[in-house]
């Protein structure tokens, strides 16, 4: 008879008591006490933690060095503090590490105002930089695919794009290559990287290193107004978050739903529902965007002026959803022309 393993253990996260479940990371026994420890590799959804960027550096009691909290299970008895001086001095130097040659283009970087580079390193980096030599430059941007554009520079080496095109994905078409501070992100032989979710890695990035080639240079965080929806796209109905902007769609971006899609947006061409020239998922997205500031208007309004979804009754609802219809079987007969039967769709 199958059993449910319910064993779990007690520790000490930076001074807090915290009973988790046996096997959980450091930085998950973190939360659970509500202590954040600063990451930049760790995603739970691409699974167990690599240590990459060495950025959850804490200190545990017994042990000699600093250990990557994302890679070390919690432990009954543990005593971790990630707010030490020695942790803190080795935040600082990872930051100060990962700093030495990333450019200064926070102020065009389309990851400005919601970058986590930007935040961790004004509260646990230095305020000042030893930097006296010129940092090492790379050609910028490179268009992966029509969609994503890879700013190498940038690029701190986390691997969370390589993981989820390895892990998530299954495509392994995003990869790294060469070693040491010659690595970099490309793709398989230099091949286009056209996996169906591929867009997906432009949210997973912590820094701009790879940005949505239709949102680039469109708006900052600030100027937006994020808006919960579903995506109608196809069946599946995944959670996205919808950013306005003075009225318009600038970009769609996922919204994590365990049940539905665990935080995956797929790109699935062939699918015309809102938009003209619209396609599913990410590809929806983009087409959302590059109407804004066409001469044609969206075929479904979705804010009235107060920034809210306008009600509607259902009469008036009927004539856009025959428009739809007509976009997805564009041969059936209409209900509305004579010698047609009434209740049928057609065919």
């Amino acid at each position: 008879m199958a059993t449910v393993d319910t064993a779990t253990v007690t520790l000490t996260v930076n001074g807090r008591e915290v009973t988790v479940a046996k096997g959980l990371s450091l930085v998950e026994a973190a939360a659970e006490a509500g202590v954040e420890i600063p990451v930049f590799c760790y995603e739970p959804r691409l699974g167990a933690g690599v240590g990459a960027c060495r950025m959850c550096l804490c200190e545990i009691e017994g042990m000699p060095k600093l250990q990557t909290a994302c890679t070390t299970p919690a432990g009954d008895g543990m005593v971790v503090n990630s707010l030490s001086e020695r942790a803190r001095e080795g935040q600082d130097a990872v930051l100060e590490f990962l700093l030495l040659n990333h450019p200064l283009d926070c102020p065009v970087c389309d990851k400005g105002g919601e970058c986590p580079l930007q935040d961790l390193t004004f509260r646990y980096g230095p305020g000042v930089t030893r930097m006296r030599i010129p940092k090492r430059t790379l050609e910028k941007p490179i268009p992966i695919s029509p969609l994503i554009k890879l700013d190498r520079e940038r690029c701190i080496l986390c691997y969370r794009c390589t993981r989820f095109s390895e892990g998530v994905s299954g495509d392994a078409q995003l990869v790294p290559e060469n070693r040491g501070a010659s690595s970099i992100i490309t793709t398989f032989e230099g091949r286009p990287y056209t996996n169906e979710f591929s867009g997906n890695v432009t949210e997973l990035c912590p820094v701009g290193a790879l940005t949505s080639t239709t949102y680039r240079f469109r708006a900052r965080p600030w100027e937006t107004q994020q808006i919960p929806s579903v995506c109608g796209l196809c069946a599946v109905g995944c959670n996205t978050a919808v950013n306005i902007r003075e009225g318009s769609v600038v970009r769609v971006l996922s919204r994590n739903h365990p049940g539905i899609d665990e935080g995956w947006l797929p790109l699935r061409p062939g699918r015309e529902l809102q938009l003209p020239g619209a396609t599913g998922g990410v590809a929806g997205q983009d087409a959302a965007e590059r109407r804004v500031g066409a001469d044609e208007p969206p075929a479904v309004v979705l804010l009235n002026e107060a920034g809210c979804p306008p009600p509607l009754r259902v009469g008036e609802q009927l004539p856009g959803v025959a428009e739809l219809s007509r976009r997805i079987q564009p041969n059936a007969p209409d209900m509305h022309r004579p010698g047609c039967e009434r209740g049928r769709l057609g065919g």
